[in-house]
């Protein structure tokens, strides 16, 4: 493969172009990361100067900051612990504790990880981005190769795939398109998979063929790799997609049935490792999933924050004809990053030739993707089926993000069409076609602006559409003189005409890339102040609460090692979500609920924040409460300490027992001010009590992110709280022998403790992990041994 690189100048041109567009990140050290928010946006970083900003840090874009706070924190503390030669189980830093390997973005075993542990982290981070564009258009070049392309229509094909609207939106997460970038791969793999069994003799050891085995590996590694990469949605995606590829390839196959058996045969095998390989990561998800609020964190399917609207397929012609977050004025539905399709004019062009003028099977397949993947994404009542029915996992998805599926698809389509321009001798369909794309561009100029209300907004939609309709014009020019010298065959024509159309190409989409996404200073993400360092400096464990959403959003904490009851994830413990769902009702209510995946409950005078042990509040206003002191400020933030937090842990002598969490919440509220002496518990049938004031305490002496050590002495059994989440997996031993932990207040974590001196030990062991650890092992083992029955077989 590297001797195919150094051998196309197209791919060494692929190469440079990705490299022009990361040459911030490469010349000048910026990272692509919108760290611009985190010291434009939000307290307590706006309340230092940086760089001479003494009005604030201007921040590009505002839509992009989830990488700030949900990847890269998340990523940040896995890596962390695997420097500490520690498996990334658990998070105790945000939600007051959640599964950090099981929230499945944490993509705690993505193999490119290795880049994170061995640079500076923010180096590392800014080479995955770097990598998804880089292997997803290497990876794209290839497989077109493969299909009997021209290596130019090759690189059209990868530039258009890897600058597509999906791929711009979705860069800097780096989840998405980690996960997407393996699908040309696996298309690929799948591809010389076929023709080797096609082409190899009938006989009993078939299976071990080294070249088989050789692509074998490659398409379990690409779909294992896609899987660890942490965005379960699209790795559905990508295996739908290759799983419908394959079906069709299989069913045009014009061979034995003896052949189409060993198809079936290899590419079963290859599912069944797969999915032993990747049980490591997918058995504790699938458990916090069972666990998590997010059957609830859901709206009906109708909303149109979930479906692609359908007035915004102008975005295929137009990326910005509703304004852009960029530029602050953005007026289209709810968010532009999941709405925008764009894959280039020219390619969109190219991608209608394909499908008008070419009749092969590839072309019509992958119409069809393109047409399905629309369908289900816009809101009709095909794509409501899924939601009306309640389909397991379909019915919990975003559907607009099926563009994964129609960028790829256009993009291929396009390859395709230019393959066949790069041929062309007839002007007829060319003309015809830029003649019907010059009048929906007058369409748009002339009729939709009437539909539009504002006379600013109006003035931004015609705008936007000066330089489509420019690209258009050059593309279509450029295209005809591309059949021109087709016709009259001037080589040298035809090689000029064809690098233009690719600096076109190249200029609208890097603009629309580069307008997009931000590349900021190092030295801007996640800088400490000097409220975050007093607080570092606190006596732990301690949590701490924002009563406003511009101060330290959830997640940040977990950069500086600060545990908070705020969290923002897709999937968090659905007990956390039914409290603090009671807890905001102020009554013992814990029916359905939408926290919109983000909790952050912004209430500081409460018994059910005291016993999370929250002991330091963030505010931009002065609180005037006795219990509250003011110990801290730093510009507009202001840092009390809570006088009424409860500690991490304690003892109480008196417990009420329940049946059900709808009884216990009932007591939480009834009990609320006696929290400190009453535990409430469930499931379980213990006839104990214990009056009086005798002799507790309790001291933390050691407290992990995966293990907490406690001393205890008492005159009488004792039943012991510990203010972490409850969560399976979690186990406790008194003195080294097990013992059970109950569901306490809620949420919480509680045991009985004999009288006397004790060391109890809390740690975290889930089964789902071990479990999926011996799958995966298993996995390796079958493919390892495979592996060397093929390496020593003879040719």
């Amino acid at each position: 493969m590297l001797k195919k690189i150094f051998l196309n100048w197209q791919l060494l041109l692929f190469i440079f172009i990705v490299c022009i567009f990361f040459s911030q990140f490469f010349l000048n050290g910026k990272i692509p990361i919108s760290a611009d928010t985190i010291v434009g946006m939000y307290h307590p970083y706006r309340d230092r100067v940086w760089d001479n900003f003494i009005h604030g840090v201007p921040f590009k874009n505002f839509l992009i900051t989830d990488a700030v706070r949900q990847q890269y924190p998340w990523r940040f503390f896995s890596m962390e612990m695997i420097r500490n030669f520690q498996i990334p189980l658990w998070n105790p830093y945000n939600f007051s504790g959640t599964p950090l390997l099981g929230n499945f973005q944490s993509a705690v075993f993505n193999p490119i990880n290795f880049l994170l542990v061995v640079l500076p982290f923010y180096w590392g981070w800014g080479l995955q981005v770097f990598l998804q564009v880089f292997l997803a258009g290497i990876f794209m070049y290839f497989w077109l190769n493969n299909l009997r392309l021209d290596r130019i229509s090759c690189l059209f094909g990868s530039l258009t795939f890897v600058f597509s609207g999906f791929f711009v939106s979705w860069l800097e997460w780096n989840t998405l398109l980690q996960t997407g970038m393996y699908l040309p791969l696996i298309l690929l793999a799948k591809d010389k998979i076929i023709d080797l069994i096609c082409s190899c003799k009938q006989n009993a050891l078939w299976f071990i063929n080294r070249k088989i085995f050789f692509w074998f590996f490659v398409l379990i590694m690409a779909e294992t790799f896609s899987f660890f990469s942490g965005h379960l949605q699209t790795f559905f995606y990508v295996i739908l997609l290759s799983v419908i590829y394959l079906l069709a390839k299989l069913i045009f196959l014009k061979s034995h049935l003896y052949k189409i058996n060993k198809h079936i045969q290899l590419f079963s095998a290859a599912g069944i490792l797969v999915f032993l390989l990747c049980s490591i990561q997918l058995f504790p998800t699938i458990e916090f999933i069972f666990n998590s609020a997010r059957s609830f964190d859901q709206p009906t399917g109708f909303r149109n924050d979930w479906f692609l609207p359908w007035q915004h397929l102008i975005q295929l012609l137009a990326p910005d004809f509703f304004g852009n977050p960029a530029t602050l004025n953005y007026f289209g539905v709810w968010n532009y990053g999941e709405f925008v399709s764009y894959v280039g004019i020219i390619p969109l062009m190219l991608a209608i030739i394909a499908i008008v003028c070419i009749r092969d099977k590839k072309t019509i397949f992958f119409t069809a993707v393109c047409f399905l993947s629309f369908v289900f994404a816009l809101p009709n009542f095909i794509s409501y089926l899924p939601y009306k029915l309640g389909i397991p996992f379909v019915s919990t998805t975003q559907p607009s993000r099926l563009l994964f599926i129609s960028d790829f698809s256009l993009a291929v389509l396009a390859a395709f069409g230019f393959d066949y321009l790069l041929k062309a001798k007839k002007y007829k369909f060319l003309l015809i076609i830029s003649f019907i794309f010059f009048l929906l561009y007058t369409c748009l100029w002339t009729v939709y602006p009437k539909l539009i209300a504002e006379e600013v907004n109006v003035l931004i939609a015609k705008r936007n559409l000066y330089l489509p309709i420019f690209v258009l014009a050059a593309g279509s020019v450029i295209s005809l003189l591309i059949v021109y010298s087709n016709t009259h065959k001037y080589k040298h024509v035809k090689l000029l005409a064809v690098l233009l159309l690719l600096f076109v190409l190249v200029f609208d989409l890097m603009r629309f890339g580069l307008k997009f996404n931000t590349f900021s200073k190092k030295e801007w993400l996640f800088p400490s102040t000097a409220a975050l360092e007093f607080l570092k400096k606190q006596e732990k464990p301690f949590r701490i609460l924002s009563l406003d959403s511009r101060i330290l959003p959830p997640n940040f904490s977990l950069l500086y090692h600060l545990e908070t009851i705020e969290g923002y994830d897709p999937l968090y413990i659905l007990r956390y979500g039914e409290y603090w769902a009671a807890v905001k009702r102020n009554r013992p209510d814990i029916s359905s609920f939408n926290f919109n995946r983000i909790i952050t409950p912004q209430i500081y005078s409460s018994p059910f924040i005291d016993i999370l042990n929250v002991k330091y509040i963030f505010s931009l206003s002065e609180l005037n409460q006795p219990d509250l002191k003011l110990v801290f400020t730093e510009g507009q933030t202001r840092v009390y300490q809570n006088l009424n937090a409860f500690p991490r842990v304690f003892m109480v002598g008196n417990v009420i027992l329940t049946k059900n969490k709808q009884d216990v919440v009932e007591k939480l509220f009834e009990f609320k001010d006696k929290l400190d002496r009453y535990a409430i518990i469930e499931g379980v049938d213990y006839p104990w009590i214990s009056e009086g004031g005798d002799r507790a305490a309790a001291e933390i002496i050691k407290y992990e992110a995966q293990k907490v050590v406690v001393k205890t002495k008492s005159d009488k059994e004792k039943f012991l709280v510990l203010g972490d989440i409850y969560y399976p997996g979690w186990k406790a031993s008194i003195d080294g022998k097990k013992t059970r932990i109950l569901p306490t207040d809620f949420i919480l974590r509680g045991i009985f403790v004999p009288a006397g001196d004790h060391t109890v030990e809390f740690s975290y062991e889930p089964k789902s992990f071990y479990l999926g650890l011996a799958t995966s092992i298993l996995g390796m083992v079958i493919i390892f041994i495979w592996g060397i029955s093929a390496w020593i077989q003879k040719k």
